[in-house]
């Protein structure tokens, strides 16, 4: 399960998991993605050290029976290989890919049961909402339409960065039937933020393709548009504007093969962060000031990118990362 050759390892059993990590704040409620607490036997982690950056290894058992009752987000979803790595930037600050995801959560939400509480019970009552208000319900009219591979991109510019939804292989009649239906409610939740800029969607054409905006607020300039069997939502036109292009050119940047040519070709998720960008960013956002990273710069410009694989089945779920570094 985990690399032969390894400076670090940790094995927590299902009671050490129980005592250690369930219930805790700060990184024990992120790493629980990774884990499913509810439904690991036991937990195993290891770290590598590379000539190019460092390996880090987790495995979580699960037991079949306990993931019924506590079904987790990656368990559900199939394994793909990543191809809308070409429709980011070659500079894109983070990549998130996955495949099946509104089936996946349209799934989740309806094994949620009509009394499910938290996020569940909350997205349950807006799609009740949404059907009430436009006739369009969510599970049965959106989320099975949005049947391909996603990405959730996030794009440097030279002021505020935007972020884009791609989904690929879709239905594009149903997908833009309900998008169009869920415009007027969307303008009366927006208004009742008393945003008077959000009156109406525009519309602009963009080499043939008809792009929906809306903007929001001084930054966000939520657009969105379908076609070649695509859906691009965006806080940006220009990130609608760059699928259609094809300018994208994240599958070959430095920084992405860096971070990734070492993970699996087959993944249920795929997560990439440009680290050299976003800490460029964070520097010019006043970070070089903090004594305590003045004390790191050194060790910290050595780090260049970060990539995160994660498989998932019935019995397991493992998780790759990545660390590159100089």
């Amino acid at each position: 399960m985990l690399p032969d050759v390894r400076f670090a390892e940790v094995y927590l059993s299902r009671a050490g998991v129980e005592r250690t990590l369930v219930g805790r704040q700060g990184g024990a409620t992120q790493l629980e993605t990774f884990v499913d607490y509810g439904a690991t036997t036991g937990l195993a982690a290891s770290a590598t050290a590379k000539d190019d950056g460092v390996e880090v290894n987790l495995v979580s058992r699960l037991d079949p029976k306990l993931l019924e009752r506590s079904p987790t987000f990656f368990a559900n979803l199939p394994e793909f290989e990543p191809s809308l790595t070409g429709e980011a930037g070659g500079r894109a600050l983070g990549y998130i890919g996955v495949r099946d995801v509104g089936p996946t959560v349209a799934e989740l939400l309806e094994s949620a049961g009509a009394e499910g509480q938290g996020l569940a019970g909350s997205l349950r009552a807006l799609a009740h909402r949404l059907q009430q208000e436009a006739g369009v319900d969510p599970f049965r009219d959106l989320l099975p339409a949005l049947g391909g591979e996603a990405a959730l991109v996030a794009e440097p510019t030279d002021g505020i960065p935007y972020a884009s939804l791609i989904i690929d292989d879709l239905d594009e009649e149903k997908a833009s039937a309900a998008l169009t239906a869920l415009q007027r409610p969307l303008l009366r939740a927006i208004g009742t933020r008393g945003d008077a800029a959000a009156t109406r969607f525009e519309q602009t054409e963009e080499d043939g393709v008809t792009i929906s905006s809306l903007r929001i607020s001084p930054t966000v300039n939520l657009s969105y548009a379908v076609f070649d069997g695509k859906l691009v939502v965006s806080t940006d036109p220009a990130g609608v504007v760059q699928v259609r292009s094809g300018a994208g050119g994240l599958a070959g940047s430095s920084a992405f093969n860096a971070a990734t040519d070492e993970l699996p070709d087959r993944v249920s998720a795929l997560v990439f962060l440009n680290l050299d960008e976003l800490l460029g960013l964070a520097e010019q956002a006043g970070l070089a000031e903090d004594p305590l990273y003045a004390s790191l710069s050194d060790d910290i410009s050595q780090v260049r990118s970060l990539g995160l694989a994660v498989n998932a089945d019935d019995d397991q779920l493992k998780s790759e990362l990545f660390l590159a570094t100089d």
